[in-house]
């Protein structure tokens, strides 16, 4: 759901899977591109309405990321400023992929 994300913020990378291109609204019909792994700490570069009607998720375009490339708002967790020991508790604390698979 929207986070209230902005330019500038810090999102850390919950998603285990691949990434589509949000660009195109045949996306689905499109190879996996690049992206974010689990547990990257990227910063937004901008933030866009979903082209999906059914949907209230954000759409944002990383720095460290091609600007046409945005990806879905819901498989990030907004950073507040904090310290880097606090982001790596936080990394800590993802589920591993045997956790999520039982």
């Amino acid at each position: 759901m929207a986070d209230d994300w902005k330019p500038g913020d810090k999102a850390l990378c919950i998603s285990n899977g691949s990434w589509n291109d949000a660009n195109l609204l045949l996306f689905l019909l499109l190879p996996p591109t690049g992206g974010p792994k689990r547990g990257d700490i990227t910063t937004v570069r901008c933030v866009h309405p979903s082209p999906f009607v059914d949907t209230r998720d954000l759409f944002m375009a990383f720095h460290e990321y091609p600007a046409d490339l945005h990806y879905q708002s819901s498989y990030f967790r907004k950073l507040p400023p904090c310290s880097e020991e606090h982001v790596n508790r936080l990394k800590e604390s993802l589920p591993t992929k045997e956790k999520i698979n039982g």
